[in-house]
């Protein structure tokens, strides 16, 4: 489930004024918000944008109508793409329903991406997402709600990735140089979920990016061009976001106290707990576990 704050932190990622221009595409994101269960439950009907519109179901079921078109029924780790000036109107199909809304204007000479564009264009299909597009969400999620120092750069990254990713679903025939580049980028972002694996399965301890390395059996600085590709940060920043999720999950637990909660997290004493913590969220964390934003 999305905390408030998450949501809330993405809400404002509107703000940006993304553009993505690679050798790819050339990509204006003008709208990326995700809806907490909420903002989700709210209709809108008969709307339509100059833009192309994703939509990303996270948890829950959401609805899609199109006049003169079956009702779509997007579910868990799915998503659909709406061509520009498509009527329709869209619903929650379930109480739990939190989703990304994305829109975009992209130009490309890009075989992949235009045949893409084109299956979308033509039709309204509702697409199964990879584990990729579900992991690049929780990377916005922890940099948005972080407040990170550069958030604008790694959103783009981030905003650039998930793209290409719900593309390379769409695209009816990717053809064998791409199917190639997918088979690397698989691999690429398997790569990725390991070391994300590991340094959530050893957050209690103090490791470090050093730590990380040896177990993916690689160079830091491999590493380190590997993390930044796929998930927009060096290790060392993917390290601190994990802990300090970590951190206000157990903050948000009222029978746990400050010393539990160092000791759980491999810090020698409350001060150096409340030190990190202030240094990254520029609060206590007594301060932070008093606010709405913890109750919530």
């Amino acid at each position: 489930m999305i905390s408030g704050d998450q949501a809330r932190a993405m809400k404002q990622m509107s703000r940006y004024k993304v553009s993505v221009n690679d050798g790819l595409m050339q990509c204006d994101v003008q709208w990326c918000r995700m809806y907490d269960r909420k903002d989700s439950q709210k209709p809108v009907k008969n709307h339509h944008h100059s833009c192309y519109e994703l939509h990303y179901v996270y948890e829950g079921k959401a609805g899609v109508v199109l006049p003169g078109n079956a009702p779509l029924v997007i579910d868990r780790d799915h998503f659909t793409v709406l061509s520009p000036f498509r009527k329709h109107s869209t619903e929650p199909a379930s109480a739990d329903l939190e989703k990304l809304l994305y829109r975009f204007s992209i130009k490309t000479d890009s075989e992949f991406i235009s045949s893409a564009l084109e299956r979308i264009n033509r039709d309204c299909e509702v697409f199964s997402a990879p584990p990729s597009m579900r992991k690049l969400v929780e990377v916005m999620l922890e940099n948005a709600s972080a407040g990170a120092r550069g958030t604008g750069t790694c959103m783009t990254r981030l905003f650039e990735c998930f793209l290409i990713e719900a593309m390379r679903v769409v695209s009816p025939d990717a053809g064998p140089d791409v199917a190639d580049g997918d088979a690397r980028e698989e691999e690429k972002q398997n790569r990725t979920s390991e070391a994300v694996k590991f340094i959530d399965d050893n957050i209690t301890a103090m490791i470090k990016c050093e730590d990380v390395a040896k177990k993916m059996n690689m160079s830091l600085r491999h590493l380190n061009r590997l993390t930044n590709e796929k998930l927009g940060m060096p290790v060392s920043r993917l390290i601190t976001l994990r802990r300090l999720g970590y951190i206000k999950d157990l903050l948000r637990r009222p029978e746990l106290n400050l010393r539990d909660i160092a000791d759980m997290t491999g810090f020698e004493s409350e001060f150096s707990l409340n030190r990190f913590f202030k240094q990254h969220e520029g609060m206590t964390v007594g301060a932070y576990r008093s606010s709405e934003v913890c109750m919530k």
